[in-house]
């Protein structure tokens, strides 16, 4: 493996940069880390400290620990965030912005330059009722992207309901509850369904080649 990249953070811009180096553009871009601007790679701070943490990047001047501890403090919602960054990249997904849809991140099977993304995140904070115009918005646009919402919800591990997953972040723990829908339309049950369906996971869509 070749030697870890070394990051600089930007307070200003809310982001780290690494200076492009042969050795690591090559898996930066097919797992799409980032954007290339120049002779420049910005990274988010959730993926400077995911790589971090997989001994990939080393941030200049600070550990790891110190850094997540930085990026807490000038944003209070980057544990929350990272903790979900975190869980879906060691999934094996490819997580991007979800800004374009209104939610917080994007899932991709594999690089979105070849295929859609499967689902989309969406951050609700725990032990708050969502309104049914938050619902309808969420369903519309399901229906409108023909994506999965994947409603998350992280508690402390001590009143985190019995079902949630544990995710275990740089600094503590979190305990996860995910509810995953979809728009359906009741007109394709047949007229004497009774009982409740279950839900098909996402399935990958390729993009059209452009010619």
């Amino acid at each position: 493996m070749a030697e870890a990249l070394v990051a600089r953070y930007h307070a200003g811009a809310g982001a780290v940069s690494v200076p492009v180096d042969a050795a690591h553009e090559t898996w930066l871009v097919s797992e799409r880390y980032g954007f290339l601007d120049g002779d420049t790679r910005w990274l988010s701070l959730e993926e400077g400290v995911y790589l971090a943490t997989s001994g990939r990047l080393v941030f200049e001047s600070m550990m790891s620990t110190t850094a997540y501890e930085l990026f807490h403090r000038s944003d209070p919602d980057f544990a929350v965030r990272y903790a979900l960054y975190h869980h879906y990249r060691s999934a094996g997904w490819i997580v991007q912005s979800g800004l374009a849809y209104g939610t917080l991140y994007a899932l991709y099977r594999e690089s979105p330059d070849v295929v859609h993304s499967e689902y989309l995140v969406y951050l609700d904070p725990a032990n708050k009722p969502m309104s049914w115009n938050s619902m309808q918005v969420l369903t519309r646009l399901s229906e409108d992207v023909k994506k999965t919402i994947l409603l998350c919800q992280l508690h402390d591990t001590t009143t985190a309901p019995t079902k949630s997953t544990t995710i275990t972040s740089l600094h503590g723990s979190f305990g996860l509850t995910e509810v995953m829908f979809r728009y359906w339309p009741a007109i394709a049950a047949p007229d004497n369904a009774s009982s409740a369906y279950a839900m098909r996971p996402a399935t990958m869509i390729p993009k059209r080649k452009r010619r």
